[in-house]
Order: structure tokens, then sequence, then C-alpha cells
């Protein structure tokens, strides 16, 4: 039995990030305004551009 093409590759191009960590989301909404500072519930934040 073969291996499959994308094992084994460890310096595959990087690309650009798509997902950005909780702490990077909550500081661009901030920067934005668009934090809403009543509400502090744990999940439900607004999506953000990367």
């Amino acid at each position: 039995m073969s291996k499959h093409t994308s094992y084994g590759k460890r310096f595959q191009a990087q690309g650009a990030k798509t997902v950005l960590p909780r702490y990077e989301r909550i500081a661009i909404l901030k920067k934005e305004g668009r934090l809403d500072k009543d509400s502090r519930k744990i999940t439900g934040l607004p999506k953000t551009r990367t």
C-alpha cells in the first residue's frame, strides 16, 4: 500500500492566516469600536476580516 502524497511534506508553503485567535479578534473589534462592552458572553463574537 502506498502513502498519500500529502504525508511527509514538512516544509509546505505557508499561506495567509484565515482564522484569528480570540485575543486578536477582540483587539480588532476594540480598535474598530464594534465590541459591545455591556455583553460579556464567551461565545458569539462578531466576525472580523483578516
